[in-house]
């Protein structure tokens, strides 16, 4: 696997529903910030049929606790949501800053072995999150 830098002739096109989730979040973040979710009702499909967690119960209160800054809160309501969304900030200062005419893209050269490798990763990832998430679920 290699990663290059190469030169775009013109902006590439975000999608409108990818801004629109990053706003999303960035409201309902800075709600839980302000009032808390901790009491709030039950949006989470899975979690109100089942009662389980999903893999991403507890990414608002997460993001409430890192708008709030604290970060250990975040990563233990939700280790890899809180790791997201640390990560989604500065990534995404990156790419606006680079989507301008002539911008540089960082593009991943993978073969098919290790395409296949980083998915059976990131399942495995998500999985043990999964389970952190259920093991301390309240």
């Amino acid at each position: 696997m290699r990663l290059t830098l190469e030169r775009r002739e013109s902006a590439y096109h975000i999608p409108s529903a990818a801004v629109a989730a990053a706003a999303l979040i960035m409201v309902l973040g800075l709600v839980a910030a302000w009032h808390g979710v901790e009491d709030a009702p039950v949006l989470c499909p899975f979690r109100a049929a089942t009662g389980l967690p999903c893999p991403t119960c507890g990414l608002m209160r997460a993001a409430g606790h890192l708008m709030r800054g604290d970060a250990s809160g975040a990563f233990a309501v939700n280790p890899l949501a809180a790791a997201v969304l640390v990560a989604a900030l500065p990534l995404s200062v990156a790419l606006a800053a680079s989507n301008r005419r002539g911008g540089t893209s960082v593009r991943m050269h993978a073969s098919r072995g290790e395409r296949l490798a980083l998915r059976a990763a990131l399942v495995v990832l998500v999985a043990a999150n999964w389970v952190y998430v259920l093991a301390t679920h309240t």
